[in-house]
């Protein structure tokens, strides 16, 4: 195990989210929670919570690995998936927009799939971990549009 790569890339990840998530308050996770949501599955923050924790371990791995292996287009990536992820926060909480958060999700995706393309190619372990978050990611799509539909004439 290479100790320098692994505090590198840890203290990367940790400083992304909280640099994200600093910019989110209790007023943004209110509105949240009282948002109209999708019946098919009613999920809490506590929820988005806990993905999100694994979301930061699968891509400190992921980033681990590229890293250790020197794989430039891999370690780029992820970080370009982990910037955006805190875009999309910033651009989902901070305008109280459901609408930011659909077509967020659909931007999100197109990196998303070339870090998943690239993994194929690169370590078999990466690409199953993330394969995992994409699948949330496919998830989280349909569900941002149900949340959008029913929220459409919320006002902030």
């Amino acid at each position: 195990m290479n100790y320098g790569i692994l505090i590198l890339t840890f203290f990367t990840v940790v400083i992304v989210a909280v640099l994200g998530n600093l910019l989110i308050g209790k007023q943004e996770l209110s509105w949240f929670e009282q948002l109209k949501r999708p019946k098919f599955f009613n999920a809490s923050i506590k929820l988005f919570l806990i993905v999100g924790i694994l979301y930061y371990m699968i891509v400190g791995i992921i980033l681990y690995r590229a890293l250790d292996a020197t794989n430039t287009f891999v370690v780029v990536l992820s970080i370009v998936i982990l910037v955006l992820n805190e875009l999309w926060n910033i651009a989902f909480f901070k305008p109280k927009s459901t609408f930011n958060g659909f077509m967020g999700i659909v931007i999100y995706l197109v990196p998303c799939i070339i870090l998943f393309t690239a993994l194929l190619r690169f370590d078999n372990l990466s690409a199953f971990l993330f394969f995992l978050y994409v699948l949330w990611v496919l998830y989280d799509l349909y569900w941002t549009y149900g949340l959008w539909k029913l929220n459409k004439s919320r006002k902030k």
